[in-house]
């Protein structure tokens, strides 16, 4: 439930500051890989340390 929660938020967010997302999922054997890319903006510095806190929009 919980990374359902952390990729839905994170998906949500480049819907919503970007105008596209996109993921990708790899299978590694022992793990899976899940890569989120958007064109947003993004966190500007210096508050990219804090930006990734629950609750905390950009």
């Amino acid at each position: 439930m919980a990374m359902k929660r952390a990729l839905t938020n994170v998906i949500e967010n480049g819907c919503r500051y970007g105008e596209s997302v996109r993921v990708h999922l790899s299978d590694n054997g022992d793990f899976i890989s899940v890569l989120v890319k958007d064109n947003g903006l993004g966190i500007p510095p210096p508050s990219d340390r804090t930006g990734v806190s629950p609750f905390q929009a950009p």
